[in-house]
């Protein structure tokens, strides 16, 4: 958000450790809450968000960004909107483990998914 001077016109859910970054953007983004978890090998911001919504009950959820679910490669037009940080070409291959887990989870199976994908 701030490097890339991104203007958010919409509430977000973020990790704690951005928000001190939200904080000194201009204008600041409205802050709906913040997710304390830390990411863990084979785990992205996206597992979280998704686990944090179906924590609070959300039964229908939209996902952009997420083509590696499709893919054997971690690339996704969300890249060409937020520049990519560090990361390994290979994520998706743990990725892949972990959001198995959560879409085969007692509230994932209660959810229904949309995926939405450039292609």
């Amino acid at each position: 958000m701030q490097n890339n001077n991104l203007r958010l016109n919409f509430p977000i859910i973020i990790s704690q450790s951005l928000a001190s970054i939200a904080r000194r953007c201009n204008p600041r983004p409205e802050v709906l809450d913040t997710i304390s978890a830390e990411i863990q090998n084979g785990e992205s911001t996206g597992h979280h968000g998704v686990q944090y919504l179906l924590k609070k009950g959300y039964t229908e959820i939209h996902m952009w960004g997420f083509d590696s679910l499709y893919t054997e490669s971690i690339a996704s037009d969300s890249h060409t909107k937020i520049p990519e940080g560090i990361h390994w070409d290979d994520n998706w291959k743990r990725w892949r483990v972990n959001w198995d887990k959560i879409f085969n989870s007692e509230l994932g199976k209660k959810c229904k998914f949309e995926i939405h994908r450039s292609s």
